[in-house]
């Protein structure tokens, strides 16, 4: 990375991150799960045209709650 500039990671690279890292970034481990969690599901986003359809995807994966369930479902 040139000059530290650091991009986002996508579903897939949070999927191999390891928890080590992760804390080394800042996140603890109840916010790297979830995130991992979340990073499972995102391929079936995608595919999801109804914000109902979200809400009830987003309600099973640990770690997220009405708060975060409404910023993605909108």
């Amino acid at each position: 990375v040139a000059h530290g500039l650091r991009a986002p990671l996508d579903a897939r690279q949070w999927r191999a991150l390891p928890s080590y890292e992760s804390r080394a970034a800042g996140v603890d481990q109840r916010r790297h799960v979830a995130i991992q969690a979340a990073a499972r599901v995102a391929h079936r986003t995608r595919a999801v045209r109804d914000a109902g359809a979200l809400r009830a995807l987003f309600a099973h994966v640990p770690g997220t709650g009405p708060w975060t369930t409404e910023m993605v479902a909108g």
